[in-house]
């Protein structure tokens, strides 16, 4: 087994546990490459890892998933309690390793975002995109449109457009739903809105109000 190890090197207890899980993987003899401080570089299918490795919590996992090629499953290993987005604690990966290493697991696949400004791609994203005003107590007037179609118009703090995934965070104490990991939707709340009631996900085949 090869891994690709993203870190979030602002987070002093992952790197302090970092050693731990480098010297397990030295002892079983499995290659792996631990990302540097400031790496812009994206992790990429050609690079030739099995499996990249998001260790620390949440933020590092959501991190991680902006800078993997899709086709690479990513395994969150936390190291708090808690943690939302992290699969197993690194324990469970000691104990479960000879599975992993043989591919012994189910992939769960994940929708992300991407998003273009002034036609220029942002790096895709797990969770959600927010538009807003760039100044304090001020709202934005938009539109939204799906497949083209404009939807509605509206006015207040700004939009929330998150996956499943995402659902549970900032659009969740927006007022937006919680949304199964498995539903093919993408989620749009509105912030503190003029028209309140407009709160809906939107699938390939349908519209949902909230």
């Amino acid at each position: 087994m090869k891994a690709y190890i993203s870190l979030d090197y602002s987070d002093s207890e992952s790197r302090k546990a970092l050693p731990s899980l480098l010297k397990f993987l030295k002892d079983k003899k499995a290659g792996f490459t631990v990302e540097k401080k400031d790496e812009k570089k994206r992790v990429e299918s050609r690079d030739g890892f099995d499996i990249v490795i998001a260790f620390g919590g949440s933020f590092n996992v959501l991190r991680t998933f902006r800078k993997v090629s899709a086709d690479i499953p990513v395994l969150g290993i936390s190291i708090y309690e808690n943690e939302f987005l992290p699969e197993i604690t690194l324990e469970d990966f000691k104990r479960l390793f000879e599975r992993i290493s043989k591919r012994e697991y189910n992939i769960e696949k994940k929708n992300r975002l991407e998003a273009f400004v002034d036609d220029k791609p942002l790096p895709p994203v797990l969770n959600e995109i927010v538009i807003a005003a760039n100044k304090s107590a001020s709202t934005v007037s938009y539109s939204v449109y799906v497949d083209n179609k404009r939807m509605f118009n509206d006015e207040g703090d700004g939009v929330i457009i998150s996956t499943p995934t995402g659902s549970t965070g900032y659009s969740s104490s927006s007022g937006g739903p919680i949304i199964l990991n498995s539903a093919d939707v993408i989620e749009i709340t509105p912030m503190s809105n003029f028209i309140a009631f407009i709160k809906f996900s939107i699938s390939l085949f349908e519209i949902i109000f909230y």
